[in-house]
């Protein structure tokens, strides 16, 4: 039996210190607002969980400051202000084709769901549709690209619109891939007007409804880069949750089933205040041992560095998956710019380039291209040899598609 006793015991030890370690890598990857949640909702449901009010007290950087922002404009009031001001039969229904819009401004539905969604005959929601894609921005109210693309032509009056609607609507595979003498021979027209008509399209925007500020919150930082007498310091956003303490609350006349709650939630205060600490402890090395590898970059508006999480693994004597944790999904903030912190990390060539470096001289050769006769992979890699940066054609692709840069062929102009 004493055995048994304690063997039970052993595991429930076991159980108690892989429920804390889990805890302190999920604060870990936390972000700021996350972080912030999840204390305000311990604060409520703790009650052997508190703030340390002394802390506020002697922090002058924590007094209220009122932002008056001008809120900008939405898709949702540019359309519905476009409603108001026009006489419409089915003004009710316009309105909740609006609010089914996405941020693009396409509807993400088909006609009968629209119908059956609204309570309305096919005719009269053909109608009200009709009516929404008549607003500007033109092209809202769209089910795909394609049609979001002919609902721009129709209320363009380039003389090349009724082509350029042909071959959205026939031949948008060919144009994907820059075929453009294989279009003008099926669609029997002469290469320049097809290449005219694809200029057009391609001065479309097939998003409409993005250029409209959306009603995500805005951008706050995990960690904040300031300058010093010294240099270079970080701070972290959400330093409130960073002072929270055990309440000495004291109950009269507990019997054992009070002091046993007790003693679990000061356990779980004691618990979520020590990961709270070491993720603050954690952050800030991190992000100090990042300042001194990358100093150049902050104080001088250098290049970044080759860096690595072992680099940071290595001085710091943490795991790199501590690191990976610690940085994932975080910002920071340094001179009113934000940034992920992630975007810091970059990998060295065998020549000693970063490649941000490597991408930054991608750029600039493919901007100033023979257009009629672009670079290939091969090509690029043979110049970037030139310049001393020994690359294969390969990582010359990966970082062209890191970039958003389409293969040669799609970028030849006719």
């Amino acid at each position: 039996m004493k055995y048994q006793t304690t063997q039970a015991q052993k595991q429930k030890q076991k159980q108690i210190y892989a429920k804390q370690q889990i805890q302190e890598l999920r604060l870990l990857e936390m972000g700021s607002d996350e972080l912030s949640s999840l204390v305000e909702l311990e604060l409520e449901n703790n009650p052997f969980l508190e703030m340390d009010d002394n802390y506020f007290k002697g922090d002058p950087d924590f007094d209220l400051i009122l932002n008056y922002i001008q809120p900008e404009e939405t898709l949702t009031d540019v359309l519905m202000s476009q409603l108001r001001i026009g006489d419409y039969e089915d003004e009710r229904l316009i309105e909740a084709l609006i609010l089914l819009l996405d941020s693009n401004g396409y509807l993400n539905m088909t006609l009968d769901e629209i119908c059956r969604l609204l309570n309305s005959d096919a005719k009269t929601a053909e109608r009200a549709l009709a009516d929404l894609r008549s607003f500007e921005p033109y092209g809202i109210g769209a089910f795909n690209l394609k049609d979001c693309l002919i609902l721009q032509l129709i209320h363009s009056d380039n003389i090349y619109a009724d082509l350029a609607i042909e071959i959205v609507e026939q031949e948008l595979e060919l144009l994907a891939e820059n075929k453009l003498k294989q279009l003008a021979v099926k669609l029997k027209e002469e290469l320049d007007d097809v290449v005219k008509a694809v200029a057009l399209i391609r001065s479309l925007d097939p998003k409409p409804g993005a250029r409209y500020a959306s009603m995500s919150p805005p951008i706050e930082p995990d960690v904040i880069i300031k300058h010093n007498d010294e240099g270079l310091c970080v701070e972290l956003k959400d330093r409130a949750v960073y002072h929270l303490q055990i309440s000495t609350i004291c109950l009269d006349d507990e019997d054992e089933s009070v002091k046993a709650v007790r003693k679990k939630y000061v356990l779980d205060a004691q618990q979520l205040i020590s990961g709270i600490t070491r993720r603050c402890s954690t952050l800030l090395n991190v992000m100090a041992q990042i300042l001194i590898i990358q100093e150049a970059y902050f104080l001088h508006q250098g290049d970044l560095k080759p860096m690595s999480l072992k680099m940071l693994s290595n001085a710091l004597n943490l795991n790199e998956s501590t690191i990976s944790r610690c940085i994932k999904d975080k910002t920071l903030q340094f001179d009113g710019q934000f940034m992920e912190i992630k975007q810091l990390f970059t990998a060295a060539v065998k020549s000693g380039e970063s490649n941000q470096q490597i991408m930054e001289q991608l750029q600039r050769f493919i901007k100033h291209e023979d257009k009629e006769h672009p670079y290939s992979d091969q090509e690029l890699m043979l110049i970037l040899k030139d310049e001393g940066v020994e690359i294969s054609r390969s990582a010359i692709a990966k970082y062209r598609k890191i970039l958003n840069i389409p293969p040669a062929y799609k970028r030849k102009n006719f």
